[in-house]
């Protein structure tokens, strides 16, 4: 007999709470085949861990759902309730759908860091504007009284 988890059990050891393990399993319902036992409670097998074990890492690597189902749909076939009947963890062999999935992959990945680049170098950008204009209108509002300060100074030395 198999070893089966339940969800807290995958969720503690995946390190994400059972919220999410639901919603990836809701999100990637074509490639997780979730048993259920006689009480309706949610059983994992060791295939099944080490898919949202995956799906951790690729979420870590910051990819979306939607990118992830569109690995899964190259490396897994539909998951089907009937495991006698076909191997859920079958790789699928086609090399031309792999090589598509990573170019998307780091094409969405490439556009979000470039986004973020952006967004820095503008939000610095906008801070040394700041502080320049601040400077500015400080060194404006000081030049007056100097050059008054200066005038009477030279003048108690000039007598």
């Amino acid at each position: 007999m198999k070893r089966t988890y339940s969800i807290s059990e995958v969720a503690e050891s995946i390190g994400v709470s059972q919220g999410t393990v639901r919603n990836w399993e809701k999100e990637l319902v074509d490639y997780m085949a979730i048993e259920r036992d006689e009480n309706g409670c949610r059983v994992y097998t060791e295939e099944l861990v080490s898919r949202l074990e995956k799906v951790n890492q690729l979420r870590a690597q910051g990819l979306s759902l939607a990118v992830i189902r569109e690995v899964f749909s190259t490396f897994y076939q539909v998951a089907v309730t009937d495991q006698e009947d076909v191997n859920v963890d079958a790789p699928a062999v086609n090399v031309e759908a792999i090589s598509s999935a990573f170019a998307l992959q780091l094409e969405e990945l490439a556009k979000r860091q470039a986004q973020e680049m952006k967004d820095y170098i503008d939000e610095r950008l906008r801070t040394v504007s700041y502080i320049q204009s601040e400077i500015l209108s400080q060194m404006q509002q000081s030049r007056p009284t100097r050059m008054k300060q200066r005038s009477v100074f030279s003048r108690v030395f000039s007598l």
